[in-house]
C-alpha cells in the first residue's frame, strides 16, 4: 500500500544530515532567486525555506545525502 511506503520513507529521513537548497534561476518578477544555499541540517533548510522565503518555494528543491 502506498501510504505505508510513504510512512517508511519518512521514518528513514534523517533531519540532522547536511542539506542544500537549490532554486531555479529563471526570471522572477520583483524577487531574486535563491540559487544555492547550504545548511548544517535538513531541519534548518526546511525551516529556512518555509519561514524565511516561502515566495521562492516554486522551483526550489532540497538535496540531502545527494538525494532530492
Amino acid at each position: 500500500m502506498r501510504t505505508s511506503e510513504h510512512a517508511i520513507d519518512t521514518e528513514l529521513f534523517d533531519y540532522s544530515m547536511s542539506a542544500e537548497l537549490f532554486s531555479s534561476k529563471g526570471k522572477h518578477r520583483g524577487r531574486q532567486p535563491l540559487g544555492y544555499k547550504r545548511f548544517a541540517s535538513a531541519a534548518q533548510a526546511i525551516r529556512f525555506a518555509i519561514e524565511d522565503c516561502p515566495a521562492l518555494l516554486v522551483g526550489t528543491y532540497l538535496e540531502v545525502d545527494e538525494l532530492r
